[in-house]
């Protein structure tokens, strides 16, 4: 296994609804393909099963349409839950506080919602949710994950209620 293929700080990615191929390439690739992420195309992963052991590699398009969608109709403190409870970073390497949710409205304007601990936190603690363009959405909770970006990085949302990076 190369570095490019290890779970190392993977942010999860999961779907709330049937999200398309369509849509789930799209997503890999411009969220990954954002400049401030050149050459770190390792950094997400789809979490398609419950079974996260069966997770072993990051995910990148072109994405295989999922044979099931087993977060379909979880709320966002389910997925939260489900991530602090099942996601370990030092023993799988998907880090558990920073997560993007893909849902129904992901297949309408092609946003989906970035979840990540208010700075400061306890993992049980309050947490940030915003809609994100696909664009900015690794690329903030990168930030967040590797320390180096606060909560000010989700406060500069457009009028239309979803944050891009310009």
């Amino acid at each position: 296994m190369t570095d490019s293929d290890s779970l190392q700080d993977t942010i999860p990615v999961f779907c709330t609804a049937p999200i398309s191929k369509e849509i789930l390439d799209e997503f890999f690739t411009r969220s990954l393909g954002a400049p401030e992420l050149e050459g770190v195309d390792w950094i997400a992963v789809l979490v398609d099963t419950l079974d996260v052991e069966a997770i072993t590699k990051p995910t990148r398009a072109p994405v295989g349409k999922p044979a099931s969608y087993p977060f379909h109709g979880w709320g966002i403190e389910d997925i939260v839950k489900f991530s602090r409870e099942h996601l370990d970073p030092v023993r799988q390497g998907i880090v558990s506080e920073h997560l993007v949710i893909l849902d129904e409205q992901t297949m309408e304007d092609k946003t989906c919602l970035l979840v990540t601990l208010k700075e400061g936190r306890e993992p049980e603690g309050e947490r940030l949710t915003v809609r994100a363009d696909f664009r900015s959405s690794l690329v903030l909770l990168n930030l967040k994950s590797l320390g180096v970006g606060g909560d000010g990085h989700f406060e500069v949302i457009d009028p239309d209620g979803v944050i891009k990076l310009r």
